[in-house]
């Protein structure tokens, strides 16, 4: 049986009406998960993971990966770091490790995990609260947003964050819903959340968020706040109980924490249409969020896909068959108003930091939730239209876009580094950032560290140039070792690497040929990107020029 606008649940039912209150979560899971929509949103999620691997970038994750190997170490672990303290993201690295060996990427398998495990929360609550056909869209969506493919090609706090969010939206969602294990769903749903704490600490946005929903009354008794409470103290109190056994410090994670917090704040202040070092649009402070999920890339067509629906409600009142109490009303609500706090919560908390669009990963996956809901209670789409379906297509191809745009890789010059410190017998020299941000590769691929010196080069050794580092100081070079990082004129060239272009190295080749594009765009994506990726590695005391 089908419903006069084409939507309809899997056994002819409105979903979240005719099942009632507490029967949107009584369906077993298998059905959805053997179901063709679910198979193809994985498809795309994979397609998504294919083409937008990252790899170990030699930023946060250092920390994460050290932390897991001291994890495996039998002596007591105290972190030292606020980066160290996620163990929500160390602890499954050192298990990834332990279980496949120490390699690059047994470091990335708990983000693909996160990842996958965030879209089958999604799908069964999706296709439960609403249709399984939105269930589909949504999870297409949200899994190829370009930002949240980087952040689960990657070691990242920000995938870990977001999946154990998910399970304690989902977990109060269900004990709003009035579900029959809802003392126990509350408890579970604060355990997540300390869960997701242990990733990173905004979080907070959502437990502010649950405690304001149970405390309006209307649902969930205001007592009933104390089970969610115990559930994540529970966990934050097994946590405490290891620091104190440890170290004699039960509060070691806040201290760091609070700690880290202070020393991030280190965004520059940037005068109104300037373009930050993150390649952020500058306004103000309270501004620059929107601007970075509306104007750039990293959330493809998603924020505008937002408006349309939010506009579109607007026009067109709820369904005359949708009940007030369904679960896709309901789940609208809390989605809408979870997202708006936890949004507004990163702008104001983190408007020192450098502003980064991970950080907004779980806001825009609640948003989402909240505009199937919408779609689904409103009746804005029919989802058996042609031009429905093409427009999706367009959105989720426009993200695959994003994706390719996305992955530049940010270690590019390191992993040259390390592919030419294996064909080398003797010590090969480069500047310290370069030595530094190398260090994870040159483990994974069996070379000794010693192999690569991060010091200017001695009379007569190898030296592996990276231009662009070693004509300003950063915070592992100074300024004062600059002169000797110069590459003299009388120095023999051994090999020149070209750095990569803007794009995929596969869609060069098609773009240099395409006639309709101007001349000045394919130049710029195409072209390898300046010198700032060009490598040579010299010998001194010649000036012929050898070919690679």
């Amino acid at each position: 049986m089908t419903s006069s606008d084409g939507l309809m649940n899997h056994d002819g039912n409105l979903p979240g009406r005719a099942l009632g209150p507490s029967g949107v979560f009584r369906q077993g899971c298998f059905g959805e998960l053997l179901s063709s929509e679910f198979a193809a949103a994985m498809l795309i999620a994979a397609a998504a993971l294919a083409g937008g691997w990252v790899g170990f970038i030699a930023s946060d994750d250092q920390y994460y990966y050290s932390a897991a190997l001291k994890w495996l170490e039998p002596a007591w672990y105290l972190p030292d770091h606020f980066g160290r303290v996620r163990n929500s993201v160390s602890l499954p690295i050192a298990g990834s490790i332990r279980l496949f060996g120490d390699h690059e990427f047994a470091v990335i398998i708990p983000s693909v995990i996160y990842y996958l495990a965030t879209l089958v929360l999604t799908f069964l609550g999706l296709s439960r609260a609403t249709d399984r056909k939105l269930a589909f869209l949504a999870c297409a969506l949200f899994a190829t947003f370009p930002v949240v493919v980087t952040a689960a090609t990657t070691a990242s706090a920000d995938i870990a964050e977001l999946f154990w969010a998910a399970l304690a939206f989902w977990l109060f969602f269900y004990a709003w819903r009035g579900g029959r294990l809802g003392v126990w769903a509350l408890l579970g749903c604060g355990a997540a959340m300390a869960m997701a704490f242990s990733g990173r600490e905004t979080v907070i946005a959502l437990g502010i968020f649950v405690a304001g929903a149970i405390l309006v009354g209307r649902r969930i008794e205001r007592l009933q706040l104390v089970w969610v409470v115990l559930g994540g103290l529970a966990v934050l109190a097994l946590e405490a109980c290891y620091y104190a056994l440890a170290g004699g410090d039960p509060m070691l994670r806040f201290s760091l924490v609070l700690h880290g917090f202070s020393a991030s704040n280190d965004r520059p202040e940037a005068t109104a249409f300037s373009i930050d070092g993150s390649g952020a649009l500058r306004i103000h402070p309270l501004l620059d969020p929107l601007l970075l999920v509306f104007v750039r890339h990293l959330f493809g067509a998603g924020y505008w896909v937002f408006v349309i629906v939010a506009l579109l409600a607007i026009r067109s009142p709820v369904s005359a068959t949708a009940n007030t109490r369904s679960a896709a009303c309901d789940l609208r609500q809390l989605a809408l108003w979870g997202g708006v706090i936890w949004f507004v919560f990163i702008a104001v908390a983190l408007h020192r930091i450098t502003l980064l669009g991970r950080y907004y990963i779980a806001p825009t996956w609640l948003f989402m939730l909240a505009a199937a809901a919408c779609v689904f209670t409103h009746r804005i789409a029919t989802l058996n239209s042609r031009r429905f379906w093409l427009a999706a297509t367009c959105v989720v191809a426009a993200n695959f876009i994003g994706i390719v745009l996305q992955n530049n890789n940010p270690r590019f010059v390191e992993r040259e580094l390390a592919a030419f410190a294996a064909t080398s017998s003797e010590p090969v020299f480069t500047d310290p950032y370069t030595a530094n941000y190398a260090a994870e590769l040159l483990h994974w691929a069996g070379i000794p560290l010693d192999r690569v010196v991060g010091s200017p080069p001695v009379a007569g050794a190898l030296y592996f140039v990276v231009p662009a580092r070693i004509d300003t100081p950063n915070r592992l070079t100074p300024e004062s070792m600059l002169p000797a990082l110069q590459v003299k004129p009388e120095w023999e060239v051994v090999r020149r690497i070209e750095g990569p272009a803007a794009v995929p190295a596969f869609l060069v080749p098609m773009l240099r040929n395409a006639p309709l594009i101007p001349a000045w765009l394919r130049a710029k994506l195409t072209d390898p990107r300046g010198n700032l990726l060009v490598v040579r590695a010299v010998r001194l005391g010649s000036t012929a020029e050898k070919s690679p």
